[in-house]
C-alpha cells in the first residue's frame, strides 16, 4: 500500500509498503530522499486511499439515489403518457433503475474510494 507522509516541517513525502500494527505503530519504506528513520515528532500526517472500501456507499447510495429516484421518474411519466398499457407494471422501471444506478454507483464508490487520514501531534 502506498501512501503520503507530510513532515511537521510541511515536506510531503510518497511512502510504500506501509503497515500499520496493533500497537499503534507502523513501518514504511520511503521512496524519495528523506531518511529511512524517523522520529515520530517529525511527522505531521499520514494519509491513503482505499478504493474498495468505497464500493459499498457507492453501490447503496447509486441504488437509492439515482436509481430509486430516475426509475421511479420513468414511472410516472409512462404511466401519464397517452399511449398508456394497462399491463403497465411500474415496479419494473424502479427495480432497472436501482440495478443500473447501483452499477454505476460503485464504479464511482471505487473510483473515489475511502481516504484514511493518521494525524499526529495536531
Amino acid at each position: 500500500m502506498s501512501a503520503t507522509l507530510i513532515l511537521e516541517d510541511g515536506t510531503k513525502a510518497k511512502v510504500k509498503n506501509v503497515s500499520f500494527f496493533s500497537d499503534s505503530s507502523f513501518n514504511i519504506t520511503v521512496s524519495e530522499n528523506i531518511n529511512n528513520t524517523l522520529p515520530i515528532f517529525k511527522i505531521k500526517k499520514i494519509s491513503y486511499r482505499n478504493h474498495w472500501l468505497g464500493i459499498p456507499l457507492g453501490f447503496l447510495g447509486g441504488a437509492i439515489i439515482v436509481g430509486g429516484i430516475s426509475g421511479g421518474i420513468a414511472s410516472y411519466d409512462a404511466h401519464h403518457s397517452e399511449e398508456f398499457d394497462k399491463d403497465f407494471i411500474p415496479i419494473v422501471y424502479i427495480y432497472t433503475g436501482m440495478m443500473l444506478g447501483s452499477i454505476g454507483g460503485s464504479i464511482t464508490g471505487w473510483v473515489l474510494g475511502w481516504d484514511y487520514i493518521y494525524q499526529f501531534n495536531p
